[in-house]
């Protein structure tokens, strides 16, 4: 007999799948039927703990002040490449950016990365399978910034294949990013911003199997944006000029002008190469836009408009709490 977690799972990628074939084929309402199935069988078998993610934020807020931010800083003078963090919800776009980046002849493309997380683990002498925890964020006072940059280095240079950056990106680095900036002071962040509706929506249509409890139900997915947006904004204040918001919806439009603002802020000339991801086939990548990404750049669209009656309780719960 199969256990009930693999029922749910097969449950629900047979039902993502219907879902994304009725969608190409324009039956909406039994899309939407399949989708709602779809999330209702990974909701049952994979719980998502508000109120622990809560006290993970409030705690992470409270943690990184720009005073602990910026006191002792760090020496960061690597000898070897340095990092370009893209970070963002999933969905967001962020494969979009690595991949016309990565296309640089002074880039490399390292995908989604693990290492940081896992050197905050190593300086708490925590182990976890999550990218942070509240056990993480409460020891990292007594953390050594300063060796966990050094030994991030040392794990990730080699990545860079002899060029002098190299891209990290990890979306839920976002959480992170406090602690990347006071470890790694000459890091590049760079945050991909996608339209509320739109990403919400593209995570709810998403089989992400295990990796995001809050996507299989539209409350937790708005409540789960409002609590990024306010970490983003805290991370902007408490360290102002550290992280480079990049719109999805101009870099998908208008590559060109926002890519030649992104390098700038990397310190790097433009270089036309980064207008044909095509030519960064070869970079590794894990995520679920690996197939969209690997042709021409398309323009952006709003694909939740044929839903746009379901997920109303989504727009208004966006509106009004953008920032939770």
């Amino acid at each position: 007999m199969i256990p009930l977690a693999e029922e749910g799972d097969r449950k629900a990628a047979l039902h993502f799948a219907l879902f994304e074939e009725l969608h190409a084929l324009r039956r909406h309402a039994q899309a939407w039927s399949a989708l709602q199935s779809a999330n209702t069988a990974m909701r049952r078998v994979f719980a998502y703990d508000s109120d622990r993610e809560q006290q993970l934020f409030d705690n992470l807020i409270g943690r990184c002040t720009p005073e602990f931010i910026g006191a002792r800083p760090v020496e960061d003078r690597p000898d070897g490449p340095a990092p370009i963090f893209v970070i963002g919800l999933p969905r967001s776009g962020t494969t979009l950016l690595d991949r016309l980046l990565g296309s640089h002849p002074r880039i490399t493309s390292a995908g989604e990365l693990g290492d940081f997380s896992y050197q905050m683990g190593w300086a708490t002498d925590h182990d976890t399978s999550a990218v942070l925890d509240i056990d993480i964020v409460d020891r990292a006072g007594e953390a050594d910034f300063q060796e966990v940059g050094r030994r991030y280095r040392a794990q990730t240079g080699w990545r860079a294949q002899g060029r002098p950056f190299f891209i990290d990106k990890l979306p839920a680095n976002f959480l992170l990013a406090g602690f990347i900036a006071k470890a790694l002071p000459g890091a590049r962040l760079l945050h991909v911003v996608r339209d509320p509706v739109d990403v919400c929506f593209s995570n709810f249509r998403t089989f992400f199997g295990y990796a995001y409890a809050y996507s299989y139900n539209l409350d937790d997915i708005a409540t789960h944006h409002a609590r990024y947006r306010r970490l983003m904004a805290h991370w902007h204040a408490a360290m102002p000029g550290r992280i480079l918001d990049v719109d999805y919806a101009q870099l998908a439009t208008d590559p060109e002008s926002t890519l030649r603002r992104v390098l700038d802020f990397c310190g790097l000339p433009f270089d036309a190469a980064c207008l044909d991801p095509a030519r960064n086939n070869s970079a590794p990548t894990a995520t679920l836009s690996s197939v969209q990404i690997r042709g021409a750049i398309r323009p952006h669209r709003n694909a939740w408009q044929p839903y746009s009656g379901q997920l109303a309780p989504l727009q208004r719960a966006l509106e009004q709490n953008p920032a939770g």
